[in-house]
């Protein structure tokens, strides 16, 4: 046996992980829960370079949640705060009992910039069942939090991301192409839908689209995994079909999401012009975003 912190022991050589741990100190105080990024790394969200499950080790503190009248805890390898985390927000994941994904959401506010955070909501909002119905439920239920919450450290920032959030943005490269397109306040996207013609017929889903301007961009990642024969021919004849009924189809790249989506931008900028629009920078919804503040996209990968 070998110690890896106080009170805690391992078979010598084996592999540990975060839950494992959270178990055997849950098993040592009951009255505990997961929160923070522990917790936000047990529901698999996406989180920024070195704090995702890829660059956790055995050194990174557990971060938990005491009763407020619980006795002090002073332990090493535990990030303890003092919290009442009511039954509504709690669930458990893997046999550990943490915070829910949207209490998560609302604890992370206080640590992550505005970009990570719309990258979280839109993952929620993307992983909810029943689809639409359930991704509408889940914006609902991140608001009802924070409003049942009341004012805390980071509820201000959890409400301005949630404003940012959209229902069907497919991954966090397309969440962060999407806030620099609102920072450059070009006209706002459709995401995720399927592309019809004028008679109705289905032409192709694509993860951007200006329906006004016959604009599609599609996000193509340089890992992606290898197309079978069917899927290759299904999206080239989706493309002849854009084509075919007057849409300009861009292709984005990982490279043109490097320093802030840069390219991305200018390309998507550049088609929008070429077919009609007509320059005038517009806010969206949720309002303008503060232009110096968020992630840079390549940094994710």
């Amino acid at each position: 046996m070998e110690s890896i912190g106080r009170g805690l022991h391992r078979v010598r050589g084996e592999t540990t992980g975060e839950v494992d741990i959270a178990i055997a100190l849950q098993a040592d105080l009951p009255d505990a829960v997961v929160a923070g990024l522990s917790a936000a790394r047990l529901h698999r969200m996406p989180l920024p370079p070195g704090l995702g499950l890829d660059s956790w080790t055995i050194e990174t503190p557990l971060e938990m949640c005491i009763p407020m009248l619980g006795a002090p805890l002073r332990r090493q390898g535990i990030r303890a705060r003092r919290s009442d985390v009511p039954p509504q927000h709690r669930t458990e994941v893997d046999g550990v009992v943490a915070t829910s994904p949207e209490r998560t959401f609302l604890d992370l506010a206080s640590v992550l910039d505005l970009d990570a955070l719309v990258v979280i909501g839109d993952f929620l909002v993307r992983r909810a069942p029943a689809r639409r119905e359930g991704a509408r439920r889940t914006m609902r239920d991140l608001g009802a939090i924070l409003q049942a919450t009341g004012p805390r450290p980071g509820s201000v920032a959890a409400g301005e991301a949630l404003s940012h959030v959209r229902i069907g943005a497919g991954s966090t490269e397309q969440t962060l192409l999407r806030l620099a397109l609102e920072r450059a306040r070009l006209p706002e996207p459709a995401l995720n839908m399927t592309i019809h013609g004028a008679d109705g017929t289905a032409l192709a889903a694509r993860h951007l689209r200006w329906d006004r301007y016959a604009v599609a961009a599609q996000h193509v990642p340089t890992e992606a995994e290898e197309e079978t024969p069917h899927q290759h021919q299904q999206r080239l004849r989706g493309s002849d079909a854009l084509r075919r009924n007057g849409w300009v189809e861009l292709m984005i790249c990982d490279a043109d999401l490097e320093v802030r989506c840069r390219r991305a931008v200018r390309r998507i900028d550049e088609a929008l012009r070429e077919n009609g629009w007509d320059g005038r920078r517009t806010l969206w919804p949720a309002g303008r975003i503060d232009a110096r503040r968020g992630a840079q996209p390549a940094a994710w990968r």
